[in-house]
């Protein structure tokens, strides 16, 4: 059986499947989201330019951590072209807007579309530092799971066996967080060193845990290199699904 193929088995049967699906569920968006930020204030600070706008309209939009407030500017740019956009606001700004009131803002000089209120400040990077630490945050441990996972496969594919025994096999009653990944195969067996070895499974789905009982041999993968690591093949990948 191929690496690879022993590998995605183990990512698709184990719950770091899910792990690894929720945290690129969380780190994609958000690394985009820093890419797409980053992008557009290197434009702001390449060149930018005060003027005064005229505000249009005013917005207020609800969320879970407080409304956010916005008002529609039009003004010109340094060539004359005229614009409207929408930009943000303070609570304070928003109460105080009212139509045809001038306001200040800044407009960038290689995008004159792109428009924001002197009170947010120059350009600078601080929000796109904080999503990419965000999303780095999101990818770190997905990458170390990952990781870790290879090295369990290849150990399953290269490894030396050993005819262990299962000492027990149920559910992990520490793993609260799922209903179907919750099982684990307790095994032990004389290793290569010819020390007693013992060792847990990664948690798998109860109809796999459930097709073995305590007595019942099975086989083990021991890292040559590391007769400490041990995996064992609750799924007979290696040699075929005896149970």
């Amino acid at each position: 059986m191929s690496g690879s193929h022993v590998f995605l088995q183990y990512v698709r049967r184990s719950f770091v499947l899910r792990w690894a699906l929720l945290f690129a569920a969380f780190g994609i968006p958000l690394a985009v989201l820093a890419v797409s930020e980053g992008i557009r204030t290197h434009r702001r600070v390449q060149d930018f330019y005060p003027t005064r706008a005229e505000i249009q309209a005013k917005y207020r939009i609800g969320g879970r951590g407080g409304p956010s407030h916005f008002l529609l500017i039009r003004y010109l740019d340094r060539a004359g072209g005229q614009h409207e956009r929408r930009v943000g606001a303070s609570r304070g700004e928003y109460a105080e807007a009212r139509r045809g009131d001038e306001i200040a803002a800044y407009v960038s000089g290689i995008d004159p579309s792109d428009a924001w209120l002197v009170s947010a400040g120059q350009p600078n990077y601080k929000r796109t530092e904080a999503l990419a630490g965000v999303a780095g945050g999101m990818f770190v441990p997905l990458v170390a799971m990952l990781e870790w996972l290879r090295r369990r496969a290849a150990v399953l594919r290269d490894g030396h066996p050993v005819t262990g025994r299962v000492e027990k096999s149920g559910r992990d009653y520490r793993i609260r967080f799922s209903t179907k990944f919750h099982y684990r195969v307790t095994w032990s067996c004389t290793g290569p060193d010819g020390r007693l070895r013992r060792g847990k499974s990664l948690h798998v789905p109860k109809p796999f845990a459930s097709k073995w009982r305590p007595g019942d041999e099975i086989e083990v993968y021991f890292d040559p290199r590391h007769p400490w690591l041990a995996e064992v093949d609750v799924y007979g990948m290696r040699n075929g699904d005896r149970k």
